[in-house]
């Protein structure tokens, strides 16, 4: 009977190891995404947080890891992207707050929407410094420098991970479109 117990705790235990170490790899790659997403995006260095080597140090055996952890990057890199979204959206409605209680005319800096809105709101997540703005009349624009941690010079991406994050008021004017003709119904 003795002998029975010693081979159900030695099955018990190859079972466990690997759920333990399943545990073990997904708490380290857990940690390390942990600590770069409590920085703010300027100085998290995302760019530094190489998910493939981090997933590749895995064993090949823990499929878990290896499907799960990689969503759990996409998900911090997604609630910085939310941030500069939100952020970018808070200005722009402040901005044309004070346009409409300013004749039409919107500040000429940044600066003079405090206190009205929280100054927080005037940082770039990405870069930490005071989004870029310029006015021309009662036209106005501002930008981050967004996911490539690189300033573009106010030029917009069409994916948010390229170049820069822009807002502009008036919005830029949007092509006509005219729909193709389908060739095959003429015939």
């Amino acid at each position: 009977a003795a002998d029975n117990w010693a081979d159900l705790e030695a099955r018990v235990g190859r079972l466990l190891i690997p759920d333990r170490t399943i545990k073990r790899h997904m708490n380290h790659y857990y940690d390390e995404l942990i600590e770069v997403a409590e920085q703010p995006a300027h100085a998290a260095a995302w760019n530094d947080f190489d998910d493939e080597d981090a997933v590749d140090a895995i064993p090949r055996w823990n499929v878990v890891a290896h499907i799960v952890l990689p969503s759990l990057s996409r998900a911090s890199i997604l609630g910085q992207r939310g941030s500069m979204r939100a952020r970018a959206t808070r200005l722009a409605v402040a901005l044309r707050l004070f346009a409409k209680q300013h004749e039409g005319m919107p500040p000429s800096r940044l600066d003079e929407l405090l206190p009205g809105l929280p100054a927080e709101d005037l940082i770039d997540p990405y870069s930490g410094e005071p989004f870029r703005y310029d006015r021309r009349g009662s036209a106005w624009r501002f930008y981050g420098i967004g996911e490539n941690y690189i300033d573009d010079g106010g030029k917009g991406g069409a994916e948010p991970e390229e170049l820069d994050h822009v807002v502009r008021f008036p919005p830029p004017a949007v092509e006509s479109f005219e729909p193709v003709a389908d060739e095959s119904a003429s015939e």
